[in-house]
């Protein structure tokens, strides 16, 4: 992953989240909600090794503005 990215990141239980991944000084990854409730969606760490076995499915890209010609 790319820091400060954001990822389709496919849950356990078969759902998914959105997160974004924040390498830190240390080489882990912390993987947080850009929702401010951290009581319903709590920041997660992942080792340098174990960010690469989360089953990301896609970053996630925004567009603002309208679509089309």
């Amino acid at each position: 992953p790319q820091d400060k990215q954001v990822y389709v990141i496919r849950r356990p239980d078969g759902g998914v989240s959105i997160k974004r991944l924040n390498q830190q000084l240390t080489g882990a990854w912390l993987i947080r909600s850009d929702n401010p409730d951290k009581t319903a969606y709590p920041d997660e760490i992942a080792s340098e090794t174990s960010v690469h076995d989360l089953p990301i499915i896609g970053r996630v890209i925004w567009r603002g503005g309208g679509i089309g010609s």
